[in-house]
This record gives C-alpha cells, sequence and structure tokens, in this order.
C-alpha cells in the first residue's frame, strides 16, 4: 500500500494520496471568500493528515449560490490565508473552477432589479437551452474570466486549478446536451473545443501550475441505454485525453490515463504504447507496470507481462495480485516450480482461496504430491 507515501505529479509533490474531494460545502461567506467556518474547516483536515484539499464548485463571477467565488482581487486575501493554513501542514490546495449551466450574469441582473418571477423563468429555460444559447463571444469572456480566477489563485498560493468537466463544460462535450450546429456543435472536435480553450487558458495564465481535470464519463448499462448525460462516452473521453497532452507532454498522468481507458476499451496494442510512454515518464510508478503486464498478457507476450510485473514488485511489494499474476504467467509455461514461490508470496501478503488451489495445483505438476494434498485440504 502507498497510500501513505509521498506522489509527484508535475513540478508539486504530495506528502500522501490522501485527498479531500471537491465537494460544495456552504460554509463561505456571502461574497463567497473564505471565512472563519470555511477556513477551520479545511485546516482540520490537513491537521489530521490530509495530503490534499480541494475546495469545489469555485466561481470565476458574481453569482447568488452559495458556493466559493473567486473573482474580485479583494478576495485574494482570504483564499491566501486558507493557502498559508494548509501549507503549514504540508498539505496541497486545488480550486475547481466551474462556470454555471446558466446565464449568472443576466440572473445577477434580474435579483437586483428584484423581477423574481422573471428569474425563475430564465433559470428554467437556461438549465434546458442556455449550452445551445451561449454565444462564442460569452464563451470567449467566460474563458477570460476563468483565467483571471486562476491567476487570482496563483496569487493567494493556491497549488492546482482543477477544471469542472461537467456542468457547462461537460454540458457541451456531451453528444447527449449540445444540440449546436456551430464550431461548438456536432462532431467531436467541435464539442470538445471549449474544454481544450479552458486549459489551453489556465496553462497560458498560470505555465507552472498543476492543471487537474474532472472528466465525466458518460457509461453504458447492460440494457444498452446511456447512464448520464454531461461529459464524453469512454471512447471520446480516451480521445480528450490524448488531445491534453498536448499541453503536458511530460506528465506520466495523462498517458497512464489514455493507456488505462483504451485497455477498457480492449484496444491492447495501442494501450501498452502510452503505457510504456508513462513508464518512461513515470520509472516508479507500480501500477503502470501492473496495467502493462495485464495488457502483455491479452496480447499473449507472456514474457513482457512477467517482466513488467516483476519492475511492479519493485515498487509495490505488497500487492498480492502481481505476485498471483506472475505464478499464472509461470504456470502457464510450464515452470511450476517457479510459480510455486510466486503463489506462496501471493498468499503471504493476501491469504486468498484463490491462491493456495494454483499453489495446489502447481504443486501438483511438479511432484510435490504431499504439499499438494495439504494445501488442497
Amino acid at each position: 500500500m502507498k497510500l501513505l507515501e509521498p506522489i509527484k505529479i508535475g513540478n508539486l509533490v504530495l506528502k500522501n494520496r490522501v485527498m479531500f474531494p471537491p465537494l460544495t460545502t456552504g460554509y463561505e461567506e456571502k461574497d463567497g471568500s473564505i471565512g472563519p467556518q470555511s477556513l477551520a474547516f479545511y485546516k482540520r483536515l490537513a491537521e489530521g493528515g490530509v495530503g490534499y484539499v480541494v475546495v469545489g464548485d469555485v466561481v470565476p463571477i458574481m453569482t447568488f449560490s452559495p458556493t466559493p467565488k473567486l473573482f474580485s482581487d479583494a478576495q485574494i486575501p482570504s483564499f491566501k490565508a486558507l493557502a498559508d493554513a494548509l501549507h503549514e501542514y504540508d498539505c496541497k490546495l486545488g480550486l475547481q473552477i466551474f462556470h454555471p449551466e446558466y446565464d449568472a450574469e443576466a440572473l445577477i441582473a434580474l435579483f437586483k432589479a428584484n423581477k423574481m418571477n422573471e428569474i425563475r423563468a430564465k433559470l428554467h429555460h437556461d438549465m434546458l437551452h442556455y449550452v445551445n444559447e451561449v454565444t462564442h463571444d460569452q464563451l470567449v469572456s467566460i474563458v477570460e474570466k476563468i483565467k483571471a480566477c486562476a491567476i487570482r489563485a496563483k496569487k493567494a498560493g493556491v497549488d492546482v486549478i482543477e477544471v469542472h468537466g461537467d456542468r457547462l463544460v461537460g454540458s457541451l462535450c456531451s453528444k447527449i446536451l449540445n444540440k449546436r450546429s456551430d464550431e461548438y456543435g456536432g462532431c467531436f472536435e467541435n464539442r470538445i473545443k471549449f474544454a481544450l480553450m479552458v486549459v489551453r487558458g489556465i496553462k497560458e495564465a498560470c505555465p507552472e501550475i498543476v492543471i487537474d481535470y474532472k472528466l465525466p464519463i458518460v457509461t453504458v448499462n447492460d440494457d444498452g441505454s446511456l447512464c448520464g448525460k454531461g461529459g464524453l462516452e469512454l471512447a471520446e473521453a480516451v480521445e480528450l485525453a490524448k488531445k491534453a497532452i498536448v499541453f503536458a507532454p511530460d506528465d506520466f498522468r495523462l498517458y497512464f490515463l489514455a493507456g488505462t481507458a483504451l485497455m477498457a476499451l480492449k484496444n491492447f496494442e495501442e494501450a501498452i504504447a502510452y503505457l510504456e510512454k508513462a513508464s518512461e515518464l513515470k520509472l516508479d510508478h507500480a501500477q503502470i507496470y501492473n496495467n502493462l503486464g495485464t495488457a502483455y498478457i491479452t496480447m499473449a507476450n507472456y514474457d513482457k507481462a512477467f517482466e513488467n510485473y516483476q519492475k511492479a514488485t519493485e515498487y509495490d511489494p505488497n500487492n498480492s495480485i502481481t505476485y498471483y499474476n506472475m505464478g499464472s504467467i509461470l504456470q502457464l509455461q510450464g515452470k511450476h516450480q517457479e510459480a510455486c514461490e510466486k503463489f506462496k508470496k501471493a498468499y503471504e501478503v493476501e491469504p486468498l482461496d484463490n491462491y493456495i488451489v494454483s499453489l495446489a495445483l502447481s504443486e501438483f505438476k511438479s511432484g510435490q504430491y504431499d504439499e499438494a494434498i495439504k494445501h488442497y485440504r
């Protein structure tokens, strides 16, 4: 288990892999700034040992929704106080930036004019149609506001910007919700255009900051129906991950994500290419080698599979499945004496019945009948 071990992501080192995910707490001040209650909440997480905290649903504009907001330089000190408090405990801070899937500024104008009935009508309309009605100029303006928010976050000492890949971004990506016929609708390349504009904008505004991306996946149920509306289906999500590599060509996570997703699509040959690249960039990541091992097994390249599983054990010696897979390969190759050692190691790490059964089979095949009988019993 590496849960409590450090991990390096880009130029950022997290002290462990314990993360507090982006949630809306409602503890912020009325203007969305970080106040005493919000500061105390997140500071307590850092005190408890969390290595990475993400503040969810941070809006780069003024809205009436009860979420964190960072649309003014006057709010920077409150976020800096939060960053400083977390950094005292070597806890990194991320902000999940998003834009609502409605015309927030128009609604604010109606709110200031006390036109409550019009607010309700417009909000209901926008939730259904804004993704298809928002103009090119408005989308460009939104990207500029997100960039300005990222700059403020960087000035406050924030370590990571997470792009909220759902909400407006996910709605535009979705072939279910996006019915546009312009440059932002129709084909895959058009539907992901705004998502890439957001990532590119943040990268331009804050070249050194780590960018995270919440990637919502529309999955297919057993009966063929779809689960979810915003976001991308898996095959398209893989293509988006590939395109994102251009923004961070040295980030192993993008190659790892693409390779792992390609495995789910059973495209193992291409998956291997991406995972091999990930392993070049991140030599000590056991899961990369485990995934490579599994991909090579599927391609019936047992020697390469065993080689990668062996590398995985160097960086994570306590994964029983890795030893079991190595034993299974040796078993297929008729190397039962060597297979016994791997199955024994798997059982030492995690005493599961199927490990003992496999061990007994290899003992029987290698002539260790007494041991095989003992283990079968």
